[in-house]
């Protein structure tokens, strides 16, 4: 069905896939894993001519024809950030509409009545349908572009990481329609992801990106049980990831006390209450669209809440660590401009190659636009501009969400080292409950805007912080 030959991939003087060589047969699931900046995602975008400013050589093609003429159509594409592929000016409804009426595939009534049949299959309320992506959680945005891929019933669906930003709940909800259709269907699908317990559970064959090539390809169970490339064997050692952590006492600091938030008729925040220690990481898990990240900004000033009060002891400094990479860094500016910006408004010393090395980055990066970066890239560069002006408090919402494994053990292992060398306060907001098992001090749990449970993490003892990290 889709055959791809020698394909190079170069932007200026940096050649993101080099040589690359494989096959989709009809029906069959292929995974494709690697860090960020292996050429995943720039492999695909090249195959359906979604690269305008770069260099490509090789071959490919889908049917017999070159996979442009089918993207759309034949070809369904999730992509990587929901946020960046919505149009923030359409109805949801328009949008999934709009494939289907371009491809001549319904009028447009038909294709509103498709765009309500397929948010329905992906768990969301079809009279939504006249809602905007705003109004949506970053897990129901997701869903949406899910969505659209599928409305025009393609033949092959490529998913680049569709369930990195979302909770377990909701992952599993989500990798189970998508095998479903598959299977009614009958589509072949290229599901790119960091996550190997997933791309094990569902794909026939995977292939392993480094560093633009592929390194080593197989059949799933192979590649998990027996890796033979060193690269896989780490990526596979990566998700035991497991830092010896123990607890601590921390004093009272910040107080949130019957916290509510409105948006017309739907309840966002219902009466919220929660306390930040001095020096702990709490982590606030719960599924996607529960009210988190909504706390997390009215915490920051960056909301307005409706009800209730945050009592802080003293004068202190928050920053936070925004859930989408993608929209959370200006697209006209420089890294480096990107990096001294914080600085530059407060009268502090530039620490543009300091933040650039805490966040495992090359200097050379600072010259790069936000485009020219990986997902996993451009989220270390907001943690970096985060950590600017040395915050007091770190709100980290989901900032390891959209990593492969390998850059998340890093990047978890980072902010660690930071808080311990640094005394911060870390704000942990996720939906990977195993990995704040792991960490945390307190778990609070949210659902439908509650919070519904605030307890010591089990797994740690009340002993001074102690654990070995090497980033």
């Amino acid at each position: 069905m889709l055959k791809v030959e020698n394909l190079h991939v170069s932007f200026a003087q940096t050649q993101a896939v080099k040589g690359i060589n494989f096959v989709v047969h009809p029906g069959e699931t292929i995974g494709i894993v690697g860090e960020s900046g292996s050429g995943k995602t720039t492999a695909m975008h090249a195959i359906c001519g979604l690269l305008s400013h770069a260099t490509i050589t090789g071959k490919a093609t889908f049917d017999g024809e070159n996979p442009r003429a089918s993207l759309g159509k034949k070809i369904g594409m999730v992509f990587q950030s929901p946020m960046s592929a919505l149009n923030p000016t359409m109805k949801i409804g328009s949008q999934i509409a709009e494939g289907m009426i371009y491809h001549g595939l319904a009028t447009k009534k038909g294709a509103m009545q498709r765009a309500k049949e397929v948010l329905t299959l992906v768990g969301i309320d079809p009279t939504r349908i006249v809602q905007y992506p705003h109004q949506f959680s970053g897990g129901q945005r997701q869903r949406i572009a899910i969505a659209i891929a599928l409305c025009c019933n393609p033949k092959l669906l490529i998913a680049d990481e569709p369930t990195s930003a979302l909770d377990a709940m909701t992952q599993n909800q989500i990798v189970e329609l998508i095998q479903n259709i598959q299977k009614k269907f009958q589509m072949s699908l290229i599901f790119i992801s960091h996550d190997l317990l997933v791309v094990g559970q569902i794909c026939d064959r995977i292939l392993v990106f480094y560093q633009g090539k592929i390194i080593e390809h197989g059949l799933a169970s192979d590649i998990l049980k027996r890796p033979t490339h060193p690269y896989t064997q780490q990526l596979i050692a990566a998700k035991n990831f497991n830092p010896v952590k123990k607890g601590n006492f921390y004093p009272p600091w910040i107080e949130i006390q019957n916290i509510s938030k409105f948006y017309k008729k739907m309840v966002a925040l219902d009466n919220v209450s929660l306390s930040i220690r001095k020096g702990e990481l709490l982590a606030l898990v719960g599924k996607s669209g529960s009210g988190k990240s909504t706390l997390a900004k009215i915490l920051m000033g960056l909301l307005p809440h409706d009800r209730g009060e945050i009592r802080i002891e003293g004068k202190k400094s928050f920053q936070i660590i925004f859930q989408d990479p993608y929209s959370s860094l200006n697209p006209r500016m420089r890294i480096e401009a990107i990096l001294e910006e914080p600085t530059i408004i407060h009268g502090k010393k530039s620490r543009v190659d300091e933040l650039l090395e805490l966040v495992a980055l090359p200097l050379s990066m600072k010259k790069r636009y936000p485009h020219e970066l990986s997902g996993g890239q451009r989220q270390r560069i907001g943690i970096a501009r985060a950590l600017a002006l040395n915050p007091e408090l770190l709100i980290c919402d989901e900032p390891v969400s959209s990593l492969d494994l390998t850059i998340q053990s890093q990047i978890v292992k980072l902010l660690l080292k930071l808080k311990s060398e640094l005394g911060l306060t870390l704000f942990f907001i996720s939906h990977d409950l195993p990995l704040m098992q792991t960490i945390a001090d307190r778990i609070a749990v949210m659902e439908d805007g509650k919070v519904i449970e605030v307890s010591v993490n089990p797994h740690t003892s009340r002993e001074k912080i102690s654990f070995m990290v090497n980033v």
